[in-house]
């Protein structure tokens, strides 16, 4: 394998399924800051490595900058007398080490996506919007309004049109992760990415409506609501309910992992949808349980 494509372009795919995860989570209505932050952080270094594998397929020689010149500038005059992609090609590991990829703020993006007109790229100013949350995240500066419902629209159409934008200039199979659509998107294209329609993301979106709508939801609203969990310590948080919950409704923990359960409880409770009661049991060698009681729509 050529070592830009094992440096960038496997590393933005890494990055890009780590994206969709995230929104997947956050289309649901699981909008925890661990989902919220994994999604910004993982579609900013999306962009990044994507963006810098156009820089080499387009020979722009601004993609690398050379750390350690000797007196001779021998690297520096192999990287300028060769092409990118070759150059990178040729390099031993230890001369890995004297190179470092451009600073990313000072790329304009929209250049290299050629099969794209630059106007259509990014009108509503999504990249900037990103850029902010990375810079507030990786800096732990949050608010209650970090990633809001209408922030994360604005940034979730734009990952629809840059999937569009991916596609087209062949740095993702399109079959691996949707439908092709058409090089930019309008409110009816009905273009489908893991499920997700495009038209999901609209004004009357909310992450607490989307929370009550979702299939998990409906599940635990069947098999959960009301039922005695069986649980044998008082101790009786978030966690220690979806513990109960996993072990006790085999239905639910058939299609959800501990960590999914655990993410709705913390979704439930910040938009005050459930109370949660442990009982103790009658006898000292009796177990207690613990229920959980639905306060949302039905």
């Amino acid at each position: 394998m050529e070592k830009d494509k094992m440096l960038l372009l496997e590393n933005a795919k890494v990055a890009w399924r780590a994206t969709i995860k995230s929104f997947e989570a956050l289309i649901d209505g699981r909008d925890t800051i661990q989902n919220k932050k994994y999604f910004v952080s993982n579609f900013h270094n999306a962009i990044e490595l994507f963006t810098k594998q156009l820089m080499v397929n387009q020979n722009d020689y601004r993609v690398l900058e050379i750390k350690n010149k000797d007196k001779e500038a021998r690297l520096a005059k192999r990287y300028y007398s060769s092409n990118v992609r070759d150059f990178i090609d040729s390099l031993s590991p230890k001369e890995m080490l004297d190179l470092r990829t451009c600073d990313f703020s000072q790329i304009r993006i929209k250049d290299y996506y050629e099969k794209t007109k630059p106007e259509n790229f990014d009108p509503d100013g999504a990249i900037k919007k990103l850029t902010r949350f990375r810079n507030e995240e990786s800096h732990f500066i949050f608010t209650t309004d970090f990633l809001n419902d209408k922030d994360f629209v604005i940034l979730g159409k734009f990952l629809f049109k840059y999937y569009s934008a991916i596609c087209n200039e062949d740095l993702l199979p399109t079959l691996s992760w949707g439908r092709r659509g058409n090089a930019f998107l309008n409110e009816n294209s009905g273009l489908m990415l893991r499920g997700i329609d495009y038209k999901t993301l609209n004004q009357s979106f909310t992450y607490k409506k989307q929370l009550q709508e979702s299939k998990f939801t409906k599940l635990f609203l069947l098999k959960v609501d009301g039922r005695q969990l069986r649980w044998s310590d008082d101790r009786v948080g978030l966690y220690e309910t979806a513990e109960a919950i996993f072990f006790n409704c085999q239905d639910v923990s058939a299609l959800y992992s501990f960590e999914d359960i655990w993410d709705y409880l913390v979704s439930y409770e910040k938009y005050n949808l459930i109370d949660i009661e442990f009982c103790e049991g009658e006898g000292t060698q009796e177990d207690g349980y613990v229920i959980v009681k639905w306060k949302g729509n039905r």
